[in-house]
């Protein structure tokens, strides 16, 4: 039988937003180069996630609150963030064509308990301007070789420290992971 009070088994994010039941998850990842962790909350059909990064020594902070069908993400220390609609089709189907800031199909080892639901963790910070990353890549399918929307995109997904983080941010854009820009 399954403890309810804590609940540690591996699961993707997917299925815990699935299971329409408000409560606050944690989980922390290592690789050979990098760790992560966060904390989750889920509610009413809303999903809040607080992450940090540490790669290379540099510690990285990122923040994402799914509600009202729209992903919102932002950078600690940043003053502008990505917004991006969710396709409710796109998102039933796992389609790992579909590139994401954070793998919502990753299996990993969630610490979960109930949660009573306060509405003011999925409120969006005031101090962030969103950028509808949607309106920003279609110059990008439009014409082949924008490259100075590349570079603007590849150029605030390179203050983030190498190594995941970093990636993560380019795997969000659709930009090729060794873009750099120089100057």
């Amino acid at each position: 039988n399954t403890n309810m009070m804590k609940d540690r088994k591996a699961r993707s994010l997917k299925a815990l937003m699935a299971a329409n039941t408000p409560q606050e998850c944690t989980f922390q990842n290592s690789t050979d180069s990098s760790t992560s962790e966060g904390k989750v909350y889920l509610a009413n059909g809303m999903m809040r996630g607080d992450f940090t990064a540490v790669s290379s020594g540099q510690t990285f902070t990122s923040h994402m609150i799914t509600k009202d069908g729209t992903v919102y993400t932002w950078i600690d220390n940043m003053t502008t963030g990505f917004k991006t609609s969710i396709d409710a089709d796109a998102q039933a189907k796992t389609d790992n064509s579909q590139k994401q800031a954070v793998d919502i199909n990753q299996e990993l080892n969630y610490n979960c308990k109930p949660w009573s639901a306060d509405t003011g963790t999925f409120e969006l910070p005031a101090n962030i301007t969103f950028n509808d990353l949607g309106a920003m890549m279609k110059p990008k399918l439009d014409t082949s070789t924008n490259t100075a929307d590349k570079a603007a995109q590849c150029k605030t997904c390179d203050q983030a420290p190498a190594g995941p983080s970093r990636d993560q941010c380019k795997t969000a854009l659709e930009l090729p992971k060794g873009m750099t820009v120089s100057g």
